[in-house]
């Protein structure tokens, strides 16, 4: 049964799409919203968690830090936050909340980054944005004491990630958590239809619009793009969240069956009635924050 905050998030949703009215709006202009909307936030403190901000081989970086306690200190591992919004919009800024959340249940510091975005910076400036931030940790942390994340197109970017790690025999991260993971930007998944009315974060238009920028004179099937066309072989264990109403459900599907055929590791979790990412909404809405506690259990247990 959904919460009425869970209902109430996506009447509001669905009056914004209303209000859109199917207007294409310039990537700039949707930037600028997000990062409006963002400062409407409140500050990460009253989570009990500090965000200090850095710069890590030229890419803008944030740690996100709990307040540990004489009871319980803070856990070995380290998260690896890749943060979501079709590889062209969105940030850290307008993450935080979402990643605050997701360090104060786990008790771990989490580093997020500002990766390239496109259309300005197509693939592969993200991945190599991404890996070279990994390698820079693995300067201080082993692999096995790291755990990689992400949204959307960030989850798509993480299971990327951990492939070009593969190609470039870096040692793999402990396990990959992935929050509706956009991983087949191809885009034809039967999903994109029977989900488009649920949705009311992501339209299908939207997600065509987005992975033409990324992939630019790149095929969308190439693996380091659409991760679900890899060899996934050699992968450490992924946990994936997914929602029943979101377009790219399919996505998480086909992945988690992927994985299992080539040998590696899966927890899928599929939740009812769930829009895009709902984890976002863990200020408001019980679902999103039993989610993260499920999410902190999985690494606590790994």
């Amino acid at each position: 049964m959904q919460s009425l905050q869970s209902i109430a998030i996506k009447v509001f949703f669905k009056w914004q799409r209303h209000k859109r009215g199917g207007k294409y709006y310039p990537i700039e202009v949707i930037r600028r919203y997000f990062e409006q909307q963002s400062r409407k936030f409140p500050p990460v403190k009253n989570l009990k968690v500090e965000m200090t901000q850095t710069n890590i081989k030229g890419i803008p970086s944030t740690w996100f830090i709990p307040n540990s306690t004489t009871s319980k200190s803070l856990a070995p591992h380290i998260i690896y936050y890749l943060h979501g919004g079709g590889y062209s919009i969105c940030s850290v800024n307008t993450h935080k909340r979402l990643i605050a959340h997701i360090a104060k249940a786990c008790h771990a510091k989490v580093l997020a980054i500002d990766y390239r975005l496109a259309p300005e910076h197509p693939y592969p400036a993200a991945i190599e944005d991404s890996i070279e931030v990994y390698q820079y940790l693995l300067q201080t942390y082993s692999a096995s004491q790291i755990i990689i994340m992400g949204d959307s197109a960030g989850g798509g970017l993480s299971t990327a990630s951990l492939l070009k790690m593969k190609e470039l025999q870096l040692p793999q991260p402990k396990a990959a958590v992935l929050l509706s993971p956009w991983v087949d930007l191809d885009g034809e998944n039967e999903s994109y239809q029977t989900n488009a009315r649920k949705d009311l974060i992501i339209a299908v238009s939207d997600i065509h619009r987005y992975s033409k920028d990324y992939f630019k004179n790149t095929s969308p099937r190439h693996p380091l793009i659409s991760p679900l066309y890899a060899d996934l072989t050699g992968l450490p264990p992924l946990l994936i969240q997914v929602g029943t109403h979101e377009v790219l459900l399919d996505d998480s599907l086909k992945l988690a069956e992927k994985a299992k055929e080539d040998g590696v590791e899966v927890t899928l979790e599929i939740w009812e009635n769930m829009l895009h990412v709902w984890q976002f909404f863990a200020d408001y809405m019980p679902e999103s924050r039993k989610a993260i506690r499920k999410i902190a259990k999985f690494i606590e247990d790994l």
